[in-house]
């Protein structure tokens, strides 16, 4: 399902395969969900919180073929608390 709010710059894709991330001073992957997905930022939900604004590693190898891996930096933009975990959505800064 793609999901499109005149304010995004890119459409999203409902999405749901396993997300590892963590901050760029660590070697330390934490693990979420993802929720959705654009060429401009991904939402996922993890049991971390992780502040407003933080840069976060990103390393997403989808369940299925529908999305090629991708390894990227992230610029958090929201953390929000949704029931026992943390829904964090952020914006693509580097995409390797």
């Amino acid at each position: 399902m793609v999901l499109h709010n005149d304010k995004r710059d890119f459409h999203r894709m409902t999405m749901d395969f396993t997300v590892r991330f963590r901050p760029p001073d660590s070697d330390e992957y934490y693990l979420g969900r993802c929720k959705n997905l654009s060429t401009g930022g991904i939402a996922f939900i993890c049991d971390q919180y992780i502040d407003t604004g933080a840069m976060v590693e990103i390393d997403i190898t989808p369940d299925k073929a529908l999305v090629r891996p991708l390894q990227a930096t992230m610029q958090v933009l929201r953390s929000n608390k949704s029931g026992q975990a943390f829904e964090i959505a952020g914006k693509f800064t580097e995409i390797r």
